[in-house]
C-alpha cells in the first residue's frame, strides 16, 4: 500500500482505506444565511475547510483519519492565560472582531472552521505550555490579499500543508482533557517517530461557549 513506507505496524493497520478519487484540498460553502435585524456575525453561515482524506480506520470506533489540509494564509493570535480555556475563548473573540469587522476592508469576512489551537507540551509531556496560539483560515476570496487586522496581536502567517492523524472528542477542552485525548490517540497509533511529539494541535468546530461542542485532536506528521 505504501512502497518504500517505514510506518511502523500499528500505522499500517490505522491507514486502512486510501482515498484516490480526493485529489485536491478544497474549501466549501456548507451554509450561507444572511444576517437579520442586528445581523450578528455568530448568525452567518460556516465555511468549512475540507481537506483531502488519506486514510481510515474504519474498525474503530474512534474514527480516526489521516488528513491533508490546504497551503493557505491563517490569521493568529497567541494568548497566555493560566488557564487553557481562558487563552483560547481570548483568542477567539480577538479573531472574531478581526473577522466581523476590525479589518482594513471594514466588512465581515466569512466564518470557517475548524479554528485550530496550537499547544505545545513540557519536557516531561505531563504538562501544557502556557502559551496557546489560535488560528483562523481565510476564506478563499481573501486568500491572495488578506485584510490587515486592526488589533495589533493578530498577525497573517502563511503556511505549508498541513498532514495530521486525527481523532473527535466532544465536550469541553481543558488541560485535563487534551492530556487525555493526547494518551489515548498514543495508544492507538503505538510506537512511531513519524508525528511531532512536542506540538499537537486542537481542532474546534463551534464556540468555546458551547458545553457539548465537537472537537477533533490533530497529531502533527513529520516533514518529509
Amino acid at each position: 500500500m505504501y512502497p518504500n513506507d517505514v510506518r511502523s505496524q500499528s500505522e499500517r493497520r490505522f491507514l486502512l482505506r486510501r482515498a484516490p478519487g480526493l485529489t485536491e484540498a478544497k474549501t466549501e460553502q456548507v451554509c450561507e444565511q444572511t444576517g437579520r435585524g442586528g445581523g450578528r456575525c455568530c448568525e452567518r453561515g460556516k465555511i468549512i475547510l475540507s481537506p483531502r482524506l488519506l486514510g481510515r480506520d474504519w474498525r474503530s470506533p474512534a474514527q480516526c483519519e489521516e488528513r491533508l489540509y490546504p497551503a493557505g494564509k491563517w490569521a493568529c493570535v497567541t494568548k497566555g492565560e493560566p488557564m487553557y480555556e481562558q487563552s483560547i475563548s481570548m483568542g477567539f473573540m480577538k479573531l472574531m472582531r478581526y473577522i466581523c469587522k476590525e479589518n482594513s476592508t471594514g466588512r465581515y469576512l466569512g466564518m470557517t472552521v475548524p479554528v485550530v489551537n496550537e499547544i505545545r507540551l513540557s519536557e516531561e509531556g505531563t504538562e501544557l505550555l502556557r502559551d496557546v496560539t489560535t488560528t483562523y483560515y481565510l476564506p478563499g476570496e481573501f486568500q491572495p490579499d488578506p485584510p490587515l487586522p486592526t488589533d495589533p496581536d493578530i498577525r497573517i502567517v502563511e503556511r505549508q500543508p498541513l498532514r495530521v492523524l486525527t481523532r473527535v472528542f466532544y465536550g469541553v477542552t481543558s488541560e485535563e482533557t487534551i492530556l487525555r485525548e493526547i494518551r489515548l490517540l498514543w495508544e492507538l497509533l503505538g510506537s512511531t517517530d513519524t508525528v511531532l511529539r512536542e506540538s499537537y494541535m486542537v481542532a474546534a468546530y463551534e464556540n468555546p461557549s458551547v458545553p457539548q461542542r465537537r472537537n477533533e485532536l490533530w497529531f502533527i506528521r513529520r516533514a518529509e
